[in-house]
């Protein structure tokens, strides 16, 4: 049960301090859990200066209405109660300036010992927050614009992000953890101040909120052993594992550095270079209600590129490129290519126009760029320029054709090698543990998957960020200078070869993933489309593809074959635990890594382009959503698939 502050005896408080010795200096910290979080009331006040509630919005008439009323109307938040929690013992507050007294009064008990306090989604409560410590906020670290990673306060508190360390709702945390948020206890519609009197419910909703973050948070103590050690970001736990490995092994911060790129042009052309998942809906088959559809897709894409592929093995460097037959004899290569009069041989088309070179495209002999895209997938081009690895350029000439030879304006090349074996390894006892651990330790099933997920996004994360500052409250990114801003990307990018420690993996991996993987789903597209089955194909989204397929097609059941060969040939060639590559889940069902699977059947299908797609599973089922931005809740409000269109609304009110 909650306590009033004013009830708690902070004079009886005991907090678990210890010392470290760094240097010539010692330093203390807190290895105990606090928790913090807000519930807040949402008004809108009229241009008659009358205030509503949510709830009285929603009561105004129609969709339109309501949002003539948005469009005109002052729009206010207020916090109404406060929860702060010490190991457990959660304690409240209705005004939001008193929780600044109360955790005073706790930093001054720890005296020099660094406190931290977790807020699942800090970038919502920072924004009461800021106003509330303003004068007592020495730091604040944000990576993107109102994106706090943390925020220090005093001399010894630290604001930390726990959702960014999860990537979980509190619902879902509490689900996965066995402590179960009170999801529709709170009416968020009501508009409520500090003097609102709160039911005993309602109480139990907003301790609960916490309640689940400290049960949580156990867990990444006793994993980490202390609060200051668990990381900040899921990938942070990953990147902190690479760490360890990296040490054990001479020369391999060293050999990182010599990956990583070392001015501002080479991570600008990398950059460039990158592109992610595959995803497109064949135009034949769009804005159409489909029956009948199986869905295929890999077990573990990214991993499976990682473990099966070499990757670069040092700094991309320029070259000569005699013969467009070099891209493909062992090295890895960039290169910046022009395509004249660049045409798809198929209905599906698969090259992204936002990632050509260029505002417009090129202009070519005076004449301005003749251009036909279908979904933001190029379709015909008179002139367009890439950046593109030699994987990228395979899977270019299995889709596309073009006039004479593609003009090659810059090259790159960069050795290959596998990735180091302990790496793998590492990796592969992940896969292994989320294969057999689904049902038996739902708990650390879910640790391991999201482990393995944050391999590729450590790969792919950019080697220097943004800076963002606060002017008044306002959130931007720093201006600065071209010279200033070159500047600021070669001292970060020089950190990595004078700060070894700093080297995780190279960037350049990260490229390669996707550019692998772009080039294995393009395969599949090439093969159906050239026996003029591309009816065949629905959808493809980066690791899966969901079409009028058997449930043994041929295809997949091929390529699953050779998949499991090349396994076989690439444990026995690196020495590897070849059971690491085909865990067995509790049911005794194999599940190697790599190979296609038969993962859905649907009665009812219909995609209007990328990312946006609704499905039955069978007549009897509700419909399900996909649309990117939109959450997968509002697939309740679909009676038919045949109502996923164009222009469609989601009034998420009702």
């Amino acid at each position: 049960m909650m306590i009033h502050y004013k009830d708690f005896d902070f004079g009886r408080l005991k907090l678990n301090i210890y010392e470290k010795k760094k240097k010539k200096k010692v330093e203390y910290y807190s290895n105990d859990i606090f928790c913090f979080d807000i519930e807040v009331t949402s008004y809108f006040v009229d241009e008659d200066n009358e205030v509503y509630s949510l709830n009285d919005v929603l009561k105004i008439g129609n969709v339109e209405k309501i949002e003539k009323f948005f469009d005109k109307c002052k729009c206010g938040a207020l916090p109404y109660i406060w929860q702060f929690s010490i190991n457990g013992t959660v304690l409240y507050g209705r005004e939001l300036d008193e929780f600044r007294d109360v955790l005073k009064r706790v930093s001054d008990i720890a005296g020099e010992a660094k406190l931290f306090v977790f807020v699942h989604n800090l970038s919502y409560e920072y924004a009461f927050l800021r106003e509330t410590f303003h004068d007592d906020i020495p730091d604040v670290l944000l990576t993107e614009a109102r994106k706090p990673l943390y925020m220090n306060v005093f001399d010894n508190v630290q604001f930390r992000c726990s959702y960014r360390l999860t990537n979980l709702s509190l619902a879902k945390w509490g689900d996965k953890i066995g402590v179960k948020k009170k999801v529709g206890f709170l009416d968020y519609g009501e508009l409520r101040t500090p003097k609102s009197l709160l039911t005993n419910k309602e109480n139990e909703y907003c301790e609960y909120d916490l309640l689940v973050m400290l049960a949580g948070l156990k867990e990444y103590r006793d994993e980490y052993k202390t609060v200051e050690h668990i990381p900040l970001t899921q990938t942070g736990i990953v990147r902190r594992e690479f760490r360890a490995l990296n040490a054990k092994t001479n020369g391999r911060y060293a050999f990182i550095a010599s990956c990583m790129p070392k001015t501002p042009q080479e991570i600008t052309i990398q950059s460039r270079t990158f592109a992610g998942g595959l995803t497109l809906a064949n135009p034949e088959k769009a804005n159409k209600k489909l029956r009948g559809l199986i869905g295929f897709d890999i077990a573990s894409a990214y991993p499976t590129e990682i473990f099966e592929n070499k990757f670069p093995a040092c700094g991309f460097f320029p070259a000569p490129l005699d013969s467009l037959e070099d891209l493909y004899n062992g090295f890895h290569h960039i290169i910046l290519v022009t395509f004249k009069n660049l045409r798809a041989k198929y209905p599906i088309c698969t090259l992204s126009y936002s990632k050509r070179i260029g505002g417009t495209g090129i202009i070519t002999d005076g004449d301005p760029l003749k251009y036909e895209d279908n979904n933001g997938k190029v379709k015909f081009a008179s002139s367009i320029t890439y950046y593109m690895t030699e994987k990228d350029f395979e899977a270019l000439n299995l889709l596309y054709e073009y006039d004479g030879e593609p003009q090659i304006l810059e090259h790159y090349v960069a050795t290959s090698e596998y990735i180091p074996r302990d790496i793998i390894e590492f990796m592969l006892r992940l896969y292994a543990d989320k294969t057999t651990l689904k049902h038996s330790d739902p708990a650390l099933y879910m640790r391991r998957k999201e482990m393995l997920n944050s391999i590729y996004g450590m790969m792919c994360t950019m080697p220097y960020h943004a800076e963002f500052i606060e002017e008044n409250y306002s959130p931007k990114k720093k201006e600065m200078s071209v010279e200033e801003y070159i500047s600021f990307i070669q001292s970060a990018l020089d950190e990595f070869q004078t700060k070894l420690f700093k080297n995780v993996v190279p960037y350049s991996w990260g490229i390669y993933v996707t550019s692998n993987q772009r080039l294995r789903i393009s395969r599949v597209i090439e093969y159906f489309c050239k026996r003029g089955e591309s009816h065949k194909i629905v959808y493809i989204d980066t690791d899966s593809c969901k079409g009028f397929f058997d449930k043994d097609e041929e295809y997949f059941m091929r390529e699953n074959k050779r998949m499991l060969e090349k396994t076989r040939l690439i444990c026995e060639e690196r020495e590897i635990d070849l059971s690491l590559t085909r865990p067995v889940d509790e049911d005794g069902n194999p599940h190697p890594l790599g190979v296609w699977e038969n993962d859905a059947e649907y009665y009812e299908f219909r995609t209007c382009g990328a990312k946006r797609y609704a499905y039955k599973e069978t007549p009897e089922d509700r419909v399900h959503i996909t649309i990117a931005g939109v959450p997968k809740v509002a697939g309740n409000m679909l009676k038919d698939v045949d109502e996923l269109r164009e222009g469609l609304k989601f009034d998420l009110f009702n």
